[in-house]
């Protein structure tokens, strides 16, 4: 179950020295994201409201923005597929897990047109919208998102930003000392540094579930377009509000992407291997996690717990389990490469 009230000085942190994280200056900065109970306090509203009418949004195809009769916005996507389900919906319980709170708020739905829920707006999606597009499956299990207003794009960070066309070129994340000091060739404030805290992250997430979807999308589009590093990140925008990353559309996490690790694992070490500081908090939850073996087993648990359909979405397979843990002993081993280095260079 998720502890967001757990404080720095309860982290098991003893294991790691101070060098690897990110001060807590830095950390007061970065924006918190989706508490438990903003978490709680959506499923409440959904179970108590209706949808009242749709339109087109929230990415492609058949995916909609549904209109709740209180007013709220949701944002409802239809995936094509069982794999997309479990990645979308166990990539959210993950980042629970591991308190990269920076994936929206998630549950499962069924379209049944006698579904209060559903029944006002059920004719229209049944429907044929669209010559090839087809209407709605009855019956078919959908997946509902907090929708998040106001965002704008994200650009790999400035500390990032070099003539190199390759992540392998990139300057490792590796000592805030010097980023701060005149050794460094790229001058960061606070904020900025706050968001490659948010940018560590999201690399530790994106290793864990081995996204094809965000940066590794721009990395291998480079192959036919060798300005993609300059364009914004796929499926990563900014809240205007409070600067927090959003992590969009992970269907492919877990299970697609780990099908085809061979090709794209590469790119995921290359990321990994560019940050050597990281969150406090995350750090210790990986070192949790990975000392017990315990991250799918938590991550289920809270599904179970959560989700009022869980009985619908089976487990992940075993092999994954397996992989998904694999990568995840593979990032406290970055964790302990970067202690290493940085004493190294004290």
């Amino acid at each position: 179950m998720r502890n967001d009230n757990m404080q720095s000085d309860q982290l098991n942190l003893e294991e790691w020295s101070a060098l690897i994280f990110f001060p807590s200056k830095i950390m007061k900065r970065m924006p918190q994201g989706f508490s438990n109970e903003e978490f709680k306090q959506w499923k409440d509203e959904i179970s108590r409201s209706r949808v009242v009418g749709v339109e087109k949004g929230c990415g492609r195809m058949k995916n909609r923005l549904l209109h709740l009769e209180g007013g709220g916005r949701v944002c409802c996507r239809y995936r094509q597929n069982q794999d997309q389900i479990q990645g979308e919906v166990f990539s959210f319980y993950l980042s629970r897990a591991i308190g990269i709170n920076k994936v929206a708020p998630t549950k499962l739905s069924v379209f049944n047109a006698s579904d209060p829920f559903w029944s006002d707006v059920a004719p229209q999606l049944l429907k044929n919208e669209n010559e090839g597009e087809g209407g709605w499956e009855e019956g078919k299990l959908v997946i509902l998102t907090k929708f998040i207003d106001y965002l704008h794009p994200v650009n790999i960070p400035l500390y990032f930003q070099t003539d190199q066309n390759s992540v392998a070129d990139w300057s490792t994340l590796a000592s805030l000392p010097t980023i701060l000091s005149n050794q460094s060739s790229v001058s960061l404030n606070s904020v900025e540094i706050a968001e490659l805290a948010q940018w560590s992250d999201m690399v530790v997430f994106d290793y864990l579930t081995a996204n094809l979807d965000r940066v590794v999308n721009n990395l291998n589009n480079l192959k036919w377009n060798s300005r993609m590093l300059q364009y914004p990140i796929h499926n990563l925008q900014q809240r205007n509000s409070d600067n927090l990353y959003l992590l969009f559309d992970n269907e492919s996490g877990l299970l697609h992407s780990y099908r085809i690790l061979d090709k794209f694992s590469h790119y995921h070490d290359q990321l990994l291997s560019s940050v050597c500081l990281f969150s406090p908090q995350t750090v210790a939850n990986i070192e949790r996690h990975a000392s017990n073996s315990s991250l799918w087993s938590s991550m289920y648990q809270d599904f179970q717990a959560e989700e009022s359909l869980s009985r619908k979405l089976p487990k992940l397979p075993s092999r994954f389990v397996s992989i998904l843990h694999s990568r995840l002993n593979s990032t406290r081993e970055q964790f302990a490469h970067c202690e290493t280095r940085l004493k190294n260079n004290k």
